[in-house]
């Protein structure tokens, strides 16, 4: 499997197709494999299409002094790595707010982001996942419960089954106490009160793709950022919930490739 290294520690990363480079940053409490099994096939036909497993997750090592700065770093060293000087970049969730970022530190190495369900707001619905303890206790036991974990899910989730149940096993695969981190890393992150730079422009540079379905608080979130950066442009799926990843593959791989062909050089 290929890697490459960040503060000694060993990164995972997948790497296909040629041309333009799409870099795909996967969600919280997650990885890329999904992504891998049913975007990079089809994707790489048309463009060069590169994912990462972030620091814990998947197959890449824990980085012990993981802070949300180290992100873009990691980004960017991987870019370095594959020598690729700018690409689109698309992110899911969590992902979302890292390209952000990443966008933000490092302007002239982005093409286009892609955002999909973006999270940069601290969804107060998981605030008790920060207390010592409860919040890598309740990860345990949604990762052995499918009870709870339908009971939980029943609003980011759509009716397709095999995707529950692919969820649902992912979960289990990952370390709660890394995802416990990540929920501070974020929290964190959330509450910085540092403005983006005044001299940037990225109102052109990006897109929203949202479940039509979704919960208030991606919308939310959506709406911050636009506010924030002035990123307009968003694409709404009809019967989709915050999963759009995952229920509708082929619409998303569509509106990729359709914003990639856009902003080719």
């Amino acid at each position: 499997m290929p890697y490459f290294q960040y503060n000694e520690q060993k990164i995972f990363y997948e790497d296909q197709g040629t041309g333009h480079c799409l870099l795909f940053v996967h969600e919280w409490n997650s990885s890329s494999l999904f992504f891998r099994k049913h975007y990079l096939r089809h994707l790489s036909n048309k463009v060069r299409v590169v994912c990462i497993d972030l620091p814990g997750y998947g197959n890449s090592e824990f980085v012990d002094t993981l802070r949300f700065d180290d992100f873009s770093k990691i980004l960017c060293g991987l870019l370095d790595h594959l020598q690729i000087q700018r690409c689109t970049l698309m992110g899911f969730c969590l992902g979302s707010a890292i390209i952000l970022d990443f966008s933000l530190k490092f302007p002239d190495r982005v093409r286009f982001l892609i955002l999909i369900e973006p999270v940069m707001i601290f969804p107060k619905i998981l605030i008790p996942l920060l207390i010592p303890k409860f919040g890598v206790g309740f990860l345990k036991y949604l990762a052995r419960s499918r009870f709870l974990f339908s009971l939980v899910g029943s609003q980011l989730i759509g009716s397709d089954k095999a995707t529950a149940a692919q969820i649902f096993k992912s979960i289990g695969r990952h370390d709660p106490s890394i995802s416990e981190h990540y929920l501070h890393l974020l929290f964190a992150e959330s509450h910085r009160s540092e403005t983006p730079s005044t001299d940037q422009d990225i109102s052109q540079k990006g897109i929203f793709i949202l479940g039509e379905k979704s919960h208030t608080v991606f919308k939310k979130n959506a709406d911050y950022i636009a506010g924030r950066y002035g990123i307009r442009d968003t694409v709404v799926l009809r019967d989709a919930r915050h999963f759009v990843l995952a229920e509708r593959a082929p619409d998303i791989s569509r509106i990729v490739l359709q914003c990639m062909h856009k902003t080719e050089i």
